[in-house]
């Protein structure tokens, strides 16, 4: 049978694998318990002891191979809209941004003074014109600083060579 939509919301389409992986991490999660309780042994092990190994083991073990296979055709299927990611990112203009903006100021001026300044604006409707003309935060960073600041790729620290990492060993 096909997949059909949400039972409310009939446009929506449910990601049935990803929630049946979230479903049965939760399964392997709950084996691993007997396994970690397995871990305190007063004496020798026992039956206390394998009993259990031999019930969850194979379980976990299955359970985990078959999440994994799953998993793999997620991500082999896996279709991102960029553009549509893009205009997200932006829909906030910068606001999500204001941790970066607070922290190259605490640079200048010292943590708790930026924090309050960025605290302040957070709560302006228009959250990047606030930054752009805010007095302090322009005597300390040029326009260009602060354009940048406020752009989200711009914050994504070492990840792509962690990606680009990952990827090498596989």
């Amino acid at each position: 049978s096909t997949q059909v939509g949400s039972s409310t919301m009939p446009h929506k389409r449910n990601p049935h694998k990803s929630e049946r992986i979230c479903g049965l991490t939760r399964v392997v999660r709950s084996l691993y318990t007997a396994q970690a309780e397995n871990i305190a042994v007063e004496h020798e092990r026992d039956l206390t002891n394998s009993a259990p190994e031999r019930i969850t083991f194979g379980d976990m073990i299955g359970l985990t191979d078959f999440i994994l296979i799953d998993l793999r055709k997620i991500l082999q299927n896996l279709q991102l809209d960029y553009t549509k990611i893009d205009q997200n990112l932006h829909l906030m203009e910068g606001r999500q941004m204001a941790e970066a903006v607070m922290i190259k100021l605490a640079d200048k001026i010292g943590r708790q003074e930026a924090h309050e300044i960025l605290n302040r604006i957070s709560s302006e409707p228009d959250f990047k014109r606030a930054i752009m003309t805010n007095d302090t935060l322009s005597s300390y960073l040029t326009s260009s600083e602060l354009e940048q600041l406020l752009e989200p790729g711009n914050y994504l620290g070492l990840i792509q060579e962690k990606i680009d990492l990952v990827l090498r060993s596989y």
